[in-house]
């Protein structure tokens, strides 16, 4: 008795696992891009916080170094990481309190275009928010 012929097979059942395959990995890619631009934006939004709020220290208390240094900051992380600065909406806002202490806030919005765009949620763009405090030494 010979065995029932399979000819073809392994080509038609890889034929209908491709799209699966391709659907995960494209996936994968989409995903990993976007957690990545999360990771370097919200870095470049902390690094700014820290750095301005290293200038605090012997600034006026008007804060316009201080939110300046902030928003340089910004843009030196986002050309590290490269990623275009021009396109991120950045804000830096400096307080001082009664009690001696400076706060600086700064916000960062990136427009995210995922290549592939399985995802919807992460086409929404990427934020992040970050404020660092620090005792006023003047």
């Amino acid at each position: 008795m010979n065995a029932p012929r399979r000819n073809g097979s392994t080509a038609v059942e890889f034929a209908l696992c491709l799209p699966v395959i391709l659907v995960i990995a494209a996936g994968i890619t989409d995903v990993a891009l976007y957690l990545s631009a999360v990771y370097n934006i919200e870095r470049a939004c902390r690094d700014a916080a820290r750095v301005g709020a290293a200038t605090i220290d012997g600034t006026a208390p008007l804060g316009d170094d201080i939110e300046l240094a902030a928003l340089s900051h910004v843009s030196t992380v986002l050309t590290a990481v490269r990623l275009d600065p021009t396109l991120a909406t950045t804000t830096a806002h400096w307080r001082q309190e009664s009690d001696g202490y400076s706060y600086l806030t700064v916000t960062l919005s990136y427009p995210f275009d995922a290549p592939i765009g399985l995802f919807a949620s992460v086409n929404d763009g990427v934020q992040a928010n970050f404020t660092m405090m620090t005792l006023q030494q003047l």
